[in-house]
């Protein structure tokens, strides 16, 4: 077992880019029917013989999504859904206590506390979690790319300790702190997690280009800077450039998998949206729309109806509706958070 820091509540980061669920002292079908719900966006989940139970604190970070979890009884499987959902991030398992079991699709077979899992999200998956406290870490296929070439072979890698501590310290450091976290200072966490991911890989894989390592740099400062002028509608390819000393063709081609600078600028700006409503914030969608630089409101509410399905207004009442905290809100804002993980 690795010793986490002290304990505590945990309780989801502020401004609605967190959520916590919890089966302790429910009824064990309740509790799994909810829990499959919430799963429902990203994996097919089983009950096993036996107990079960699961606990799950998350958190937005910036362009990580951290999970805190203790799982028993479940298989997680995303066997039949990888082809039509999409996704394409890593997953990082670090290994607190219990066990989890791999399979054939999920390239290995066992992992204790102590070890990190690496799993490609865009191929099969099938794990067992069995009296499991893990950490798990969503984080998008550039930052991976940025320290090894062919990031699709480490899919089911298993790094034992003693080179995996580090980074493990560093999660359950992050679990413990993410509601102290400030914004401004979440672009720069994935820096730490790419080092010290590097480090535990470190003589297992070949080290990614010195272009990919360049440009993993170069979208660091990016993402910084769109986060500190979110607010200014003068920020561009040409602004960001100008900050940044990286040229407007560069600044395409980097992004090019996100569809541009500008979409990355809009869908940070409709992420601050979503979390702002969320987080219950009465400004009307007007003031919204200025506050987050977006052209109008018109402009804002068309935008974020392309990429949450419905309209900004329609959104709030949706979270009015629903009760803070249960699987409804939770489920609603991981689907946020997926679709604007890059």
């Amino acid at each position: 077992m690795i010793t986490p820091p002290p304990a505590t509540d945990n309780p989801p980061a502020p401004g609605g880019d967190g959520f916590t669920f919890s089966s302790t002292g429910r009824d064990p079908d309740i509790a799994f029917a909810e829990y499959r719900q919430l799963y429902a966006n990203g994996s097919d989940v089983e009950r096993v013989d036996g107990p079960f139970h699961a606990d799950v604190t998350a958190w937005r970070l910036g362009n990580m999504l951290l999970f805190d979890r203790h799982i028993d009884g479940l298989i997680h499987s995303r066997t039949a859904r990888v082809a039509s959902d999409g996704f394409d991030h890593f997953v990082l398992y670090a290994l607190i206590d219990g066990e989890i079991l791999g399979s054939p699709e999920s390239r290995f077979e066992r992992a204790r506390a102590g070890d990190i899992v690496l799993l490609d999200a865009s191929l099969p998956t099938r794990t067992q979690a069995i009296g499991a406290h893990y950490l798990t870490v969503s984080i998008a296929r550039h930052l991976v790319e940025a320290i090894v070439d062919h990031p699709s072979r480490l899919h089911g890698t298993v790094l034992p300790p003693p080179s995996t501590l580090i980074l493990i310290d560093f999660l359950a450091s992050l679990a413990h702190r993410a509601p102290d976290i400030a914004k401004g200072a979440m672009p720069n966490l994935s820096r730490v997690l790419v080092d010290l991911l590097g480090i535990a890989l470190a003589g297992r894989s070949r080290p990614g280009s010195e272009t990919r390592q360049q440009n993993f740099l170069r979208r660091q400062a990016v993402e910084t800077y769109i986060a500190r002028h979110l607010g200014d509608r003068r920020l561009s390819a040409e602004t960001i450039g100008e900050a940044t000393g990286i040229s407007r063709s560069s600044l395409y081609r980097l992004y090019d998998r996100q569809g541009g600078i500008a979409r990355l600028i809009q869908l940070r700006r409709l992420d601050a949206v979503r979390a702002a409503i969320e987080a219950g914030s009465t400004a009307s969608l007007s003031e919204l729309a200025q506050h987050y630089g977006f052209a109008s409101e018109a402009h804002m509410s068309r935008v974020f109806s392309e990429v949450n399905g419905r309209a900004p207004g329609a959104y709030r009442r949706e979270v009015q509706a629903t009760p803070d905290e249960g699987v409804l809100t939770a489920r609603r804002r991981w689907i946020g958070w997926m679709s604007e993980l890059s």
